[in-house]
């Protein structure tokens, strides 16, 4: 009798070492499956993916168009005629308008194309007066000296007006301010212009 509980004892405890081996298996097989699911990406395996930047397609952007306009402004200017011949003759001419500036896409050079970071490098030159619109019949003459002479003919006028929209242009292209102004806004027109290319992630401005 005694023989038959020590048999049974046995058996339970066997069978007690059998089941917490089994969930010990089960257990590290659970473990091993969730590790196997987790992946460190690297920093560098980011790096190595490219971007391919045709430069078919940039080049067609510089090609689809001769000038961009990136900044436009309200001018007012007067200038002064001084006639010495006989009694001293003073006219005043006041003007009003507008002018453009901007960049001519001749201008701008593509200097490389980064296909593994997806970077432009581009390289701009000279700002350009695109337009200068000073309308004529807005123009006004006054004599503010010289009474006793007859005021400017047509003639005059028109070669006065001719005179100063010439140095109207000069100041403009020679204005420090100016062109510090247009270049930043040449830079943001540019990158509008490439900004809808496939893969370009930045511009650089050399």
């Amino acid at each position: 009798m005694k023989w038959k509980w020590k048999l049974l004892l046995i058996k339970i405890a066997i069978g007690f070492i059998l089941a917490a081996s089994l969930i010990s298996a089960t257990a590290y097989t659970v473990n091993k499956h969730n590790n196997e699911q987790v992946k460190i990406i690297e920093k560098h395996e980011e790096d190595n993916k490219s971007y391919i930047i045709s430069k078919e397609t940039v080049m067609s952007k510089l090609d689809s168009t001769v000038k961009i306009v990136s900044m436009k402004e309200d001018l007012h200017k007067s200038f002064e005629d001084v006639d010495t011949k006989g009694i001293d003759r003073h006219t005043e001419l006041k003007l009003s308008g507008t002018y453009m500036m901007g960049i001519k896409t001749k201008d701008i050079h593509i200097m490389h194309i980064d296909n593994e970071r997806g970077i432009l490098h581009i390289k701009l030159g000279k700002p350009s007066l695109i337009a200068l619109d000073l309308p004529y019949n807005k123009v006004s003459y006054e004599k503010t000296q010289g009474f006793l002479r007859l005021s400017m003919n047509e003639e005059e006028q028109k070669n006065f007006y001719k005179s100063a929209k010439v140095s109207i242009q000069k100041e403009l292209l020679s204005d420090k301010e100016i062109d510090k102004k247009v270049r930043m806004y040449n830079e943001k027109a540019v990158k509008k212009l490439f900004s809808d290319i496939p893969n370009v992630r930045a511009i650089v401005f050399e």
